[in-house]
């Protein structure tokens, strides 16, 4: 799988669309998010200050783990 398959698209964005942090696999709703982070060109969103440090610790690590989970709920696309 390409990791740009994997994240949420800034032109796909809606406060209530919902995403999963990439860190904790926590789902979410864009407008509830406590951080976000763009990284490599993607925008990742995330539950906590907490999450969000990991993840700036270690992007790679989170990212490449994404898979379908960060895609918005309802989505098949692959």
């Amino acid at each position: 799988m390409v990791a740009a398959e994997a994240m949420v698209f800034i032109e796909q964005e809606g406060t209530d669309m919902q995403v999963t942090d990439p860190v904790c696999g926590m789902p979410l709703e864009i407008g509830k998010a406590a951080a976000n982070e763009v990284w490599q060109g993607q925008k990742y969103y995330f539950c906590s200050g907490s999450c969000h440090d990991k993840f700036r610790a270690a992007p790679d690590r989170y990212a490449g783990k994404v898979g379908d989970k960060g895609k918005p709920a309802g989505s098949s696309a692959r």
